[in-house]
């Protein structure tokens, strides 16, 4: 539930700054915090586990090659990079966050 609501947090400051709000969201009002949908929230949610553990399995795979660790840390990153990019191209078609163009 914690990473649920981080993940709707982040979200809501991803709004405020693309609609040039300048105030920090713990200063807004709860009435004033733009509105996430669970969708959204999901979405970005799943979106940032998928990353994680395509960036972990990268990892493995490397190091099972017995790959240096410069070699295993760069299979991490560009696990976490490549899925979240496909991932987000899929799902903005599906489900689009509000700040999206």
């Amino acid at each position: 539930m914690g990473a649920y609501y981080t993940s709707r947090k982040m979200l809501q400051k991803k709004i405020l700054k693309a609609n040039g709000e300048k105030r920090a969201l713990e200063k807004l009002k709860e009435d004033e915090r733009p509105e996430i949908s669970p969708l959204q929230t999901l979405r970005h949610f799943s979106t940032m586990n998928l990353e994680l553990y395509s960036g972990i399995e990268m990892y493995n795979l490397f190091e099972s090659y017995n790959s240096g660790e410069l070699i295993n840390c760069f299979g991490f990153i560009a696990g976490m990079m490549a899925s979240g990019k496909v991932a987000n191209t899929i799902l903005k078609r599906v489900i689009p966050y509000e700040h999206e163009d």
